[in-house]
């Protein structure tokens, strides 16, 4: 029994036969060079550029497509997870919409007496704003007279 490369030696000798001993870089270089052998007009050359145009036009679509299909997509989960109803509505009574529901993060309910706190809260904020603006504008005018 011989081995393969005994065999290609014995072929390359006798008949000329590369075979394997042609690596992939070498063909693709005479390809190439076959390639540019040929004499190449003005209208292959406008038509190559036109197509190469074309294909990188379709691709840069096609990832615009991508993603907006993407942001949708995430769009739909942020709604999902914002929407408690939604969210309520999907859990069953499986084992795995339980373990799902014991997974979700749990949300205050609603208290009056905070709800009232955090109303006032926001107006003394706002009082606190304009304050401070007429405060700048009083400083200002004094400065400049």
């Amino acid at each position: 029994r011989m081995s393969t490369k005994v065999v290609q030696k014995l072929l390359q000798q006798t008949s000329g036969f590369t075979g394997a001993a042609a690596s992939p870089v070498e063909q693709s270089r005479k390809k190439r060079n076959r390639e540019e052998s040929k004499e190449v007009d003005k209208e292959t050359l406008v038509n190559h550029h036109v197509e190469s145009l074309l294909l990188l036009d379709g691709r840069l679509s096609s990832s615009d497509d991508r993603s907006k299909r993407i942001r949708k997509r995430f769009e739909k989960a942020k709604r999902l997870d914002k929407s408690p109803q939604l969210a309520a509505s999907s859990i069953g009574n499986s084992r795995t919409s339980s373990s799902e529901f014991q997974q979700r993060k749990q949300e205050r309910t609603f208290n009056k007496r905070r709800y009232r706190a955090e109303k006032k809260q926001e107006k003394l904020r706002a009082i606190a704003k304009l304050l401070e603006k007429t405060k700048k504008k009083v400083l200002k005018g004094s400065k400049s007279s």
